[in-house]
């Protein structure tokens, strides 16, 4: 099992054929992903990290 990757990038999503490219997984070139879980800089910040601005807070109270 994998458990957090702090560095991930998706290279490429095709919909039709149920495939995501990634870089910096690893793991075997046609491993499977089995869960992928969103990036939120307020839980794990990643310096310089580049994110639209809604990741950026929490959820309004």
């Amino acid at each position: 099992m994998f458990y957090g990757f702090p560095e991930l990038w998706f290279i490429s999503v095709q919909v039709k054929d149920c495939i995501l490219t990634v870089k910096g997984l690893d793991a075997f070139p046609g491993s499977p992903i089995v869960d992928v879980k969103p990036y939120l800089p307020r839980a794990d910040p990643i310096p310089h990290a580049q994110v639209p601005k809604w990741t950026r807070y929490g959820p309004p109270t």
